[in-house]
């Protein structure tokens, strides 16, 4: 029984020590391990707010070099279509122009040949009236002159028929 008593009194106190080291050990664990985990989420939240201040920067960035290039380009397009406007006006203006004296000259022109060909027509049915009426009073005095000339001939042949 000394033994077993001799065992208990040093193997309390060993067995106490043991759970107090094992009681520390888990706590300095659990303290580290808390640790561990504050620091990793703090530096997971630095890196998420870092990342998200990054892609914030990259997207103002890209915002602001994309809209000087967007205005950039709307300015050109705006021109490119003001100069093509300006050129279509002034290709129809000139069309026009050129197509107005042509049109005035067409005009003119068809006028003096329908103007002379209604004098030429005019001179030819005055031409035409006038032949005819002489070629009529010729006829008519020839006819008068013929039948003149029928009668004495025929008043002639019956005075010669009468005295034969």
């Amino acid at each position: 029984m000394p033994a077993r008593t001799q065992h208990d009194d040093i193997a309390m106190p060993a067995r106490t020590q043991h759970d107090d080291l094992a009681m520390t050990a888990r706590t300095q664990h659990d303290d580290l391990a808390m640790t561990a985990r504050t620091q990793h989420d703090d530096l997971a939240m630095t890196a998420r707010t870092q990342h998200d201040d990054i892609e914030m920067t990259a997207r103002t960035q890209r915002g602001d070099l994309a809209m000087p290039a967007r205005t950039q380009h709307d300015d050109l397009a705006m021109t490119a279509r003001t100069q093509h406007d300006d050129i279509e006006m002034t290709a129809r203006t000139q069309r026009d122009d050129l197509a107005m004296p042509a049109r005035t000259q067409h005009d003119d022109l068809a006028m003096t040949a329908r103007t002379q060909h209604d004098d030429l027509a005019m001179t030819a049915r005055t031409q035409h009236d006038d032949f005819a009426m002489t070629a009529r009073t010729q006829h008519d005095d020839l006819a008068m002159t013929a039948r003149t000339q029928h009668d004495d001939l025929a008043m002639t042949a019956r005075t010669q028929h009468t005295r034969w």
